[in-house]
């Protein structure tokens, strides 16, 4: 899935995390220790940027780690605001320890449904912007599921289905508790670049934070991991 405001990054965009995805599934290292897609990243080598790729692959796994620990954490401090034009989009921003990035969820609610997108940017509007995309292009993933177009047995597919019925009341006990602590961005564990021969005109990259865990397992439901 590629989400952007443009068509064509949008198209560009979904190339990248195609490649991402079979890389993944195909990569001996990630199978071996069982880790999800957390903190991969990959980008066309024309853009002659292997740095950019490895920035990207890093704040996929700090945008994944602060999202769970938010979630998990009711100490954890945020500040939160409502989108301009979309009354019904809510911003939050998790309090974390590197001032030089910024950490966005953003959630859409209609009543008890929610849609939830999250991003990590050294931007803020970046940031914000990405996670409004995500969270809309979660709803087309919504109605998809209603209309029994996509599998709900997956992981991915539960979350979805699960926020489509709770989100919203999830949502309003989690910003009712806002503590004093921060975020504290673990160490980096693994920063890896992965062997893809199949697509080896892309970057490929992995970064994991020590202690990092998959993002999404059987037992997110009891987490609540938005």
């Amino acid at each position: 899935m590629g989400i952007d405001e443009s068509v064509l990054l949008a198209a560009k965009k979904s190339v990248s995390e195609y490649v991402e995805r079979w890389a993944h599934a195909h990569d001996k290292f990630s199978i071996q220790y069982k880790l999800d897609t957390t903190g991969f990243a990959a980008m066309p080598r024309s853009i002659k940027n292997i740095e950019l790729t490895k920035h990207k692959s890093y704040c996929e796994a700090v945008e994944k780690f602060s999202v769970m620990k938010f979630w998990d954490n009711s100490e954890i401090s945020f500040g939160s605001c409502k989108d301009k034009s979309n009354e019904n989009i809510t911003y939050i921003f998790p309090k974390i320890n590197d001032s030089s990035l910024y950490v966005c969820i953003a959630v859409l609610t209609s009543g008890k449904k929610a849609w939830v997108g999250s991003s990590c940017s050294s931007s803020l509007c970046e940031a914000s912007n990405k996670a409004k995309l995500e969270a809309l292009a979660h709803k087309d993933g919504c109605a998809l599921l209603q209309k029994g177009k996509r599998c709900d047995l997956e992981v991915y597919e539960k979350r979805l289905n699960y926020l489509m019925h709770f989100g919203s009341e999830l949502l309003e006990k989690r910003l009712s508790k806002d503590g004093t602590s921060e975020i504290k961005i673990p160490d980096i564990e693994i920063n890896r670049q992965v062997e893809c021969k199949k697509y080896s005109r892309f970057y490929i990259h992995q970064t994991r934070l020590k202690g990092q865990k998959n993002f999404l397992d059987d037992n997110f439901i009891d987490v609540g991991y938005v």
